[in-house]
């Protein structure tokens, strides 16, 4: 039923009340909504939930074996370990001892002395690995095949001449013979010295 105002207007009243009514009948259907809404999502959280507790369960029952599929190591008292076999035939396991690695005893060895003189002849002054000099005041010395008088002669070697000691000293004649090379090659021995002219035949260089 239509009204009309003072100024000719029409006012419908009953579209008012029909358009008041309309409008409620959403709401109704959005809160519906939202109630199925919460009730998906706490039926997804009590999933999630049920499984997280399941798996914790199930991980706490399982043990590691820390990679060794068969036996457990263990250790004794005896200073051995072993390994326990889990068969049926409950086999008593045998202990092999571990092999160490000892360390032989050196032997420590005994020092000897230095030959530094030999009878009849002056101290001598050579060391073997060194060089030495030919240092007579002018006369040659014999280069000889062995360490005595008695070898053959293998060369004369002049005064101020450098040898290589090579071994020695050997006691020979009062004197202490040396073995040396000369820088021609040559090896044999020589006398360290002296007699009533030298001292000396050869010096430290």
């Amino acid at each position: 039923m239509a009204h009309f105002n003072d100024r000719g207007e029409i006012i419908h009243s009953s579209g008012d009340e029909t358009s008041s009514l309309g409008q409620s009948e959403p709401l109704s259907s959005s809160s519906g909504s939202n109630n199925k809404s919460l009730l998906f999502l706490l039926f997804i959280a009590g999933l999630f939930l049920s499984f997280f507790v399941i798996h914790s369960l199930t991980s706490k029952n399982q043990s590691p074996n820390n990679g060794i599929n068969s036996g457990n190591l263990s250790e004794t008292t005896n200073g051995y370990s072993e390994i326990t076999e889990e068969t049926d035939n409950n086999i008593t396991p045998e202990s092999k001892p571990i092999p160490t690695n000892t360390c032989s005893p050196t032997k420590t060895p005994v020092p000897t002395e230095s030959k530094n003189y030999c009878p009849g002849a002056p101290k001598q002054r050579l060391l073997v690995n060194e060089d030495a000099k030919v240092c007579t005041k002018s006369d040659n010395v014999y280069l000889r095949s062995g360490p005595a008088k008695n070898n053959s002669v293998l060369s004369s070697v002049k005064t101020g001449t450098i040898v290589w000691i090579l071994e020695g000293p050997q006691c020979a004649d009062s004197w202490s013979w040396w073995k040396v090379k000369l820088s021609t090659g040559n090896i044999g021995w020589m006398a360290e010295g002296g007699d009533s002219k030298d001292d000396y035949f050869l010096c430290p260089n």
